[in-house]
């Protein structure tokens, strides 16, 4: 299953882009690197904006930090426990993670705006 700002092709085997969605997971990096936002405060601003998941309803704070956690969004994926190159269309470019501070911190390629 894909995650949110992309589909699956189950047919042709491969991730797309959610053109609707992707804006929003652009900004939510955007605005979370800036390191002067929250997770809830994340969701607050993004969802204030009408970013909900696939039923129709707002995202929670805790699937933002999936989201921000989640290497799909930079063109990679994992299965079975290994990381693998994909062959989708990143949202993000791939960037160095800084995790020591204990935040998720990607400097970002914007490609997708709202």
């Amino acid at each position: 299953m894909a995650s949110v700002g992309t589909y699956w092709l189950r047919r042709e085997r491969n991730i797309v882009v959610d053109e609707g969605k992707a804006p929003f997971i652009t900004k939510s990096f955007a605005l979370y690197s800036t390191g002067k936002y929250s997770l809830h405060e994340l969701r607050d601003k993004i969802n204030s904006v009408d970013m909900t998941g696939r039923k129709g309803k707002p995202l929670s704070a805790t699937q933002y930090q999936y989201i921000l956690k989640n290497p799909l969004y930079y063109g990679v994926f994992r299965y079975n426990g290994e990381v693998y190159e994909g062959t989708h269309e990143p949202i993000i470019t791939r960037a160095p993670i800084d995790f020591s501070d204990g935040r998720y911190l990607p400097s970002l390629s914007i490609k997708y705006s709202i």
